[in-house]
């Protein structure tokens, strides 16, 4: 029951990062966390702050370590059309951070794309170490610290948002999507801590 629960945190969580994080009368200016960072990433005071883009860097963080997340929980299943579509749901998050084909035909100065680029690859390198490191049995206990640092990424990048949205007077209603994904990944984390617990005491016990 606790593996369902498991995972069921893992799905709110992805679909708290793709429902509306910014509502807004007009339809056009309402945005999950996706869109968001692509949208106050053009922004000049968030463009060329220092450090530049940070709020969309952080919002797409926690996309990288939602990807993540899903790969290390592939680990647990014990079918392999599970671990298969759990791997594919990871690398498909991962891809998703990919820059625009622009960026391949050579417009690789723009800060944006470049953010992308180097979050994409990360993403992949991360996945490709979870499924080719030996200490992937560690995963319940890498679940708790990467759901942390997905939450507070969150959290970061939604306050950066806000702050930038303030600055053009853009009424920013929050909409359901921010507190579904800070509640699926914490609820997760709190979850994969949880049953490490009870396993490790289970060893001590025998």
């Amino acid at each position: 029951m606790i593996a369902f629960w498991t995972s069921a945190a893992l799905f709110t969580a992805l679909i708290g990062y793709y429902a509306t994080w910014i509502n807004h009368q007009a339809a056009a200016l309402s945005a999950n966390a996706f869109d968001l960072a692509e949208w106050i990433g053009i922004i000049p005071a968030v463009r060329y702050a220092e450090p530049p883009l940070s709020a969309p860097l952080a919002l797409r963080a926690a996309l990288v370590c939602l990807a993540w997340l899903f790969v290390l929980r592939a680990v647990a299943v014990p079918h392999l059309g599970g671990r298969l579509a759990l791997n594919a749901i990871g690398l498909g998050l991962a891809l998703s951070l990919r820059p625009p084909i622009a960026f391949f035909r050579g417009e690789t100065g723009d800060p944006n794309y470049q953010q992308l680029a180097v979050l994409c690859l990360v993403a992949l390198l991360g996945i490709a170490l979870i499924n080719l490191s030996p200490w992937r049995a560690q995963r319940l206990w890498l679940a708790l610290p990467l759901a942390l640092i997905g939450a507070v990424c969150a959290l970061l990048g939604l306050r950066g948002a806000l702050e930038a949205l303030a600055r053009l007077q853009i009424p920013t209603p929050l909409g359901a999507g921010s507190f579904l994904y800070i509640a699926g990944i914490g609820l997760h984390g709190a979850l994969c801590l949880w049953s490490a617990l009870r396993a490790r005491s289970r060893l001590l016990g025998m």
